[in-house]
This record gives C-alpha cells, sequence and structure tokens, in this order.
C-alpha cells in the first residue's frame, strides 16, 4: 500500500549562508533516522521514514508521498540508472524506539541489498550475500550501493558490507555476483567500508571507498584493483559521497562535511564549527533520566552528525543520524570558509 501525505505543519524552511532546513518535509517522529538520501534529475528526494520500513519520496513542492518496503532500515539509497528503480541498501541494524518515554534498543535483522520499484517498493533484483568464506564467520550487513552502466550496456553494482564482514563487492544487474575487494592491496584491510561512490576518472569510472574506520578514502578501478588512498590527514569519520562541480563531498559522521578536488587535495570542511563531541554522553541524541534519549538541540547551518549525501544541480542534500532526524539542501558556493 502507498500511502499519500501532506508534509508536516511548522516553521518554513529558511536559507542561512547557503543552508536551507528541510526537515519540515520529514514526517514528526520519535523514530531514530539512520538514512540515506538520493536525488532524481527532477529534483525529488528519496531517503528512509525515521521509523523504518518505508521510503519517503518529497517532490520538488516538498509534498511527500510514503511508499512501504521490506527491509528495516534504508541506510543507503542510490539512483540505479533504470527508470522506476532505487538501489538500496539495509545492513539489518536500526535503534528501535521501546517506549513513549526515550528508551531505544539495537535491532538486528538479516541485512539485504536490493534495486526497489519506487512505485510500490516491491523487489526487483536482490543482491544475495556472496558465497564465500569470508560470511562463514561474518554477517551480510551492506551499508551503501553505487551502480554504473557497462560498456556492453550492463550494470556494475558496487556494494559496501561496512557493518559486517568490512569488504566491497561487485554484481552485475542481474544480481550475478562478479568478485570482492577487501582493501589490503593498500597495506591494510577495509575498516568500515561505510560509503561508495563510482566517479568520473582519467580512464573511466572509478569506485571511490569512505573507508571509516581507517579515517580515508580508498580509490578502485573498475575491476576492483587499488589505485590509492587520500584524506587520512584531514578526515576522522568518513562516512557518504557526493560529486557537485567536479568536487568530492564526504559527509564526517562526527560533524562535518569535507571538500575536495578533482585531484583528491583536501580543500576544505562547509560547517562553520561542530556543534559538539561524538564523546559526550548520549551522542548523537541528548541524553535524559533514566537512560533516556531524545533529539540533541539543533542550531541551524550546524550539523549535529551528518550521515547521508547527495547532490542535484549546484546543491547537496544531506540526512542526520539521530531521533527524528534532519534534511538540509546546501548550497557549497554560499558557504563561507570554516571560521
Amino acid at each position: 500500500m502507498v500511502l499519500n501525505v501532506h508534509t508536516n505543519a511548522g516553521p518554513q524552511s529558511r536559507a542561512v549562508d547557503g543552508w536551507e532546513d528541510l526537515t519540515h518535509s520529514l514526517p514528526a517522529t520519535q523514530g531514530w533516522m539512520h538514512s540515506g538520501i538520493a536525488v532524481d534529475a527532477t529534483g525529488t528526494i528519496y531517503c528512509a521514514h525515521p521509523e523504518g520500513h518505508a521510503l519517503l519520496e518529497i517532490a520538488p513542492d516538498r509534498s511527500t508521498r510514503t511508499v512501504p518496503v521490506p527491509f528495516p532500515e534504508l541506510h543507503g539509497i542510490a539512483l540505479s540508472g533504470v527508470n522506476g528503480l532505487l538501489a538500496v541498501a539495509d545492513p539489518g541494524y536500526r535503534m528501535t524506539r521501546l517506549d513513549a518515554a526515550g528508551h531505544y534498543k539495537e535491532e538486528f535483522t538479516p541485512g539485504h541489498a536490493a534495486l526497489i520499484d519506487i512505485a510500490d517498493g516491491h523487489v526487483v533484483v536482490e543482491f544475495a550475500q556472496p558465497d564465500i568464506e569470508a560470511y562463514r564467520h561474518d554477517v551480510w550487513r551492506p551499508t551503501s550501493i553505487t551502480t554504473a552502466l557497462t560498456a556492453a550496456g550492463d550494470h556494475d553494482v558496487w556494494i559496501a558490507d561496512g557493518y559486517g564482514a568490512n569488504l566491497v563487492h561487485r554484481f552485475a544487474g542481474d544480481g550475478t555476483y562478479r568478485s570482492t575487494v577487501d582493501g589490503s592491496e593498500s597495506g591494510r584491510a577495509f575498516d568500515c567500508p561505510h560509503g561508495i561512490l563510482l566517479r568520473p576518472a582519467a580512464q573511466g569510472l572509478e569506485i571511490v571507498v569512505a573507508d571509516r574506520g581507517n579515517h580515508r578514502l580508498v580509490r578502485l578501478d573498475r575491476d576492483g584493483t587499488y589505485k590509492g588512498a587520500f584524506g587520512e590527514d584531514d578526515l576522522d569519520s568518513p562516512s557518504s559521497l557526493a560529486m557537485l562541480g567536479g568536487h568530492l563531498y564526504v559527509t564526517e559522521l562526527f560533524g562535518g562535511i569535507a571538500e575536495f578536488d578533482s585531484a583528491n587535495h583536501f580543500v576544505r570542511t562547509l560547517e562553520p564549527r561542530r556543534a559538539r563531541s561524538n564523546e559526550e554522553p548520549g551522542w548523537p541524541n541528548a541524553v535524559g533520566p533514566d537512560d533516556t534519549l531524545a533529539s540533541p538541540a539543533l542550531e541551524s547551518a550546524v550539523l549535529n552528525s551528518p550521515h547521508g549525501l547527495a547532490a542535484h544541480e549546484d546543491h547537496l542534500f544531506v540526512t542526520e543520524w539521530f531521533i527524528g532526524g534532519r534534511l538540509a539542501r546546501i548550497a557549497p558556493r554560499h558557504i563561507r570558509e570554516r571560521a
């Protein structure tokens, strides 16, 4: 069933130095948002419902549509390259609300990666856990997915298993497993390869992996061969990736968005400052009495815990990871240098 709903009542979005808060387009909820995000050519936004088990479609006029899906968490969302389909990754992990008081627990279910139909949420192609030795010991918990056409007209699908076996896998568009990369060719195995992106390079497309536990970005060619790494001196929690104007942008879960130029040189961070330390009690949320949690106090144009990232025209779109969640549109050209 597809539910057509109106946007939330509340303050209208307003721009602050290139930042526009779109959170009024999200449902009013105490669900712990852990969402990816994608934006199509029309400017329609796709993200996860904070309560889980549903896709939110936010039209350019900010009206919304809720589409039930068979997965608890749409942690990674990407355009598939096929009209009407989205690529999604569900790690089978989310924080579930126990009661109205603010108690939450970790919920674990099987992980999934798939192409889903935007119209009704049904699974069109599922990318199954590879039948390899690593999964005799670890579980399949994919965190991110990206796709591109091959020269033969097929689709390359790359999936990062950041919460399970710490591997990156390549599939064909029909779900056929092709190969696995563990990062060891770089001299260091992946440690939470959280985000993944296909981007233009001199020899065609290359894969960029946000290797969060190693605080770096790893470059692979289209067959998975290691090409280099960068960002280790500038990043502490790289999570999701997007290309805009030839530059690469990276969400830092601990509170920022980093920008790199076309030569992979660090340019700046977009946030004026970090709102708080990720080591604070209750982070990314606020802590209350009796071990309860609530949404954190937020400031305009100051990120708390940025997670998903997408680009459209001259803007970035970002989701944040905390109770209730936040959605923002950012124009990097209007963001002043960090003070």
